[in-house]
């Protein structure tokens, strides 16, 4: 929770140090490079959702395969409810 504050606390620090730049030239400086950052991150959230996208389409690789199906049975009836654990006292 700190720090969310504190991003803020920052954000609005910066937005007042930007207001309060009087040059036009050092202004569209910093326009400049905050439209350049912001570009930046929506390229990197288009390629992560690209990655999802493409994850998403190779889940389903396995889906019509019938040996799958198998497997997924023979785990589930391997799965045994605290039979498999042998609890050994540490006294003997």
């Amino acid at each position: 929770m700190d720090t969310s504050l504190k991003l803020e606390a920052d954000k609005a620090e910066l937005a007042r140090a930007i207001l309060s730049i009087e040059s036009d030239d050092v202004l569209e400086k910093v326009k400049s490079r905050l439209y350049g950052l912001l570009n930046i991150k929506k390229k990197q959230m288009i390629m992560d959702a690209d990655k999802d996208a493409a994850l998403h389409r190779l889940a389903g690789i396995w889906k019509n395969d019938s040996e799958i199906e198998n497997i997924s049975e023979c785990i589930k009836q391997g799965r045994k409810s605290n039979t498999t654990r042998h609890i050994v006292s540490f006294d003997e």
